[in-house]
């Protein structure tokens, strides 16, 4: 463990020695944290200018016990970061489709509204739909590092589900949550970039081969599989 002084702060750098996987370093670091605030970074993300101090802020100054940001899924349709190979067409159509696609909001849009009322209900009030906490990616969330602590950290290992189980637990033991909407999140898509023209069939494809099974076969060059975690 080195530690590290200058900017008015400090900075401990932990080396790991043995090999293991991030579920582990991710709960090394939860473990050693000596500030009161915590949040993750992943390498393959983005952020928006002053992020850390405007996710952080409302949380010192006894505002609130987390925060939560704004996420947009494909952060190679904001910054000019490609992989080595990659589908000339698909990084046209996200250069060019409204950005309000990119966000990964959406798809979780009923879970989160089914919560808000489920926490009316439950506190028998009117709660701003700012405060409802929702699964989020691992950079996009900050919470006291005693919440991080009492939430049992990791428990699931990345690729499973680890960010929903994460931010979910966060969030039950969080008496006050808020969303920071001047924070943005960017998440990179390399692990599931295509390659090809395929992706647009599989837009296409996909749905009518989960209906009727392996008797539609697609052909294209996007093994995604090899890319996933």
């Amino acid at each position: 463990m080195k530690t590290l002084y200058g900017g008015g702060g400090v900075i401990r750098v932990i080396h790991n020695d043995k090999k293991s996987d991030v579920q582990y370093m991710r709960n090394t670091g939860l473990k050693e944290a000596l500030g009161k605030t915590i949040i993750f970074f992943d390498a393959d993300t983005a952020i928006s200018e002053n992020f850390i101090e405007n996710m952080v802020k409302p949380i010192i100054e006894g505002k609130t016990d987390t925060t939560l940001c704004k996420t947009y899924a494909v952060l190679e349709a904001f910054y000019d970061i490609l992989p080595e190979k990659y589908s000339k067409s698909y990084v046209y159509f996200i250069k060019h489709c409204p950005r309000f696609m990119m966000k990964r909001f959406p798809v979780q849009f009923v879970p989160w509204i089914l919560r808000w009322f489920e926490m009316m209900k439950k506190q028998k009030r009117l709660i701003s739909v700012w405060r409802v906490p929702n699964r989020t990616h691992t950079t996009g969330i900050a919470t006291k590092t005693e919440i991080a602590r009492k939430s049992g950290g990791w428990k699931v290992k990345i690729g499973d589900g680890d960010d929903a189980q994460y931010s979910n637990d966060v969030c039950n033991e969080s008496d006050k949550v808020l969303w920071v909407k001047k924070c943005i999140l960017f998440i990179s898509r390399r692990r599931v970039f295509p390659i090809d023209n395929g992706w647009i069939t599989d837009i296409f494809f996909k749905p009518i081969k989960k209906f009727y099974g392996d008797k539609i076969q697609k052909k294209n060059n996007n093994d995604y599989t090899k890319n996933l975690r």
